[in-house]
């Protein structure tokens, strides 16, 4: 199944990491990215819950 959501920052970071899990903690996406500010990012997932973790420059 393709399931798409938006990460929406508020404002440019230049340097960001993002995972996605699910709830038993199994990493199912990540990428570094480069001067990001909003990202539509599509997955092959199961319809469910999922916990983003992201990492951004100061």
């Amino acid at each position: 199944m393709n399931n798409y959501f938006t990460i929406d920052l508020g404002k440019t970071y230049y340097i960001a990491e993002i995972s996605i899990l699910n709830l038993d903690g199994k990493l199912v996406f990540h990428k570094y990215f480069n001067s990001i500010s909003k990202e539509e990012i599509q997955l092959s997932i199961p319809t469910g819950i999922y916990l983003a973790k992201i990492k951004l420059d100061h």
